[in-house]
């Protein structure tokens, strides 16, 4: 039986989400923790990847089970043996063939920046003291909008086919202190 996982973390402290030989990502800590609850090794597979000291809200993996999960009691157990910087939010039972990283329709990204000083902010906004014109900011992020050729950001050596990604949002908000920049793609399937 599959099932898909929501995750958030603090990723200050990690590698990003996948397992690495030589730095712990949040993937290994999670495998950590099914391996020590489930007494067996249970691999999971991100929706996505994320870079060293990248916080994630909400991401999604799936595990593999041959038996029934007891969606609180398990949501239970693995928050307690998580450290404090990863919570699993849910649990859904989903079919057989959906993936985690295949079965996404979007994927979205916000970056933080604020002209307050904030010692909250520190690890979650860049600290910008200049000011910035939204109006201009947006109309620039609208030129990013629809599909465009992002090979020039690519490793070097990917297994990626294409590079075409088709940009649903770009836009800059305002939410109190800070400004966050969001932007989303579509996935293709």
């Amino acid at each position: 039986m599959r099932y898909f996982f929501e995750i958030s973390y603090n990723g200050k402290q990690y590698h990003g989400w996948q397992s690495q030989a030589n730095a712990v990502g949040v993937q290994a800590v999670v495998e950590e923790v099914f391996e020590k609850l489930f007494r067996k090794k249970i691999d999971i597979v991100g929706s996505g990847r994320t870079d060293t000291g990248v916080h994630c809200v909400r991401q999604y993996f799936h595990a593999d089970f041959d038996h029934e999960l007891d969606y609180p009691i398990t949501l239970q157990k693995l928050n307690s043996f998580l450290p404090k910087t990863i919570a699993i939010n849910s649990i859904h039972k989903v079919k057989p063939d959906a993936h985690a990283r295949y079965s996404a329709t979007e994927r979205a990204y916000e970056y933080r920046i604020t002209k307050v000083k904030n010692p909250f902010y520190q690890d979650y906004a860049y600290h910008f003291f200049k000011e910035v014109n939204v109006k201009t900011m947006n109309e620039a992020a609208a030129l990013l909008l629809g599909e465009h050729d992002f090979q020039c950001f690519s490793k070097v050596k990917t297994d990626v086919n294409h590079f075409i990604c088709d940009l649903k949002k770009a836009r800059w908000n305002q939410k109190g202190d800070l400004l966050v920049f969001t932007i989303a793609r579509s996935e293709e399937h």
